[in-house]
């Protein structure tokens, strides 16, 4: 029982921080450099950059993080 419930614990974890990336990228990003004056229709590894400009992330730690979010579904 104990082993379930630690699992069920894990797979929401897992699930919430994979939504989370996910909205980052379709829509916190895109809208903060809307708010920020910025064209926002172009690929989204240009907005990644025009963010590491601003100082608000760094490309390769976004990549990273997104490579994290499959590393527990590899090894199930």
């Amino acid at each position: 029982m104990h082993d379930n419930v630690a699992l069920a614990f894990a797979d929401q974890i897992i699930y919430r921080f994979s939504k989370a990336l996910d909205s980052m990228g379709a829509k916190l990003f895109k809208a903060f450099m809307f708010f920020q004056d910025e064209n926002v229709d172009k690929p989204f590894m240009d907005i990644l950059n025009s963010l590491e400009k601003l100082e608000i992330l760094e490309v390769d730690e976004w990549f990273e993080l997104r490579e994290i979010r499959y590393v527990p579904t590899l090894r199930s």
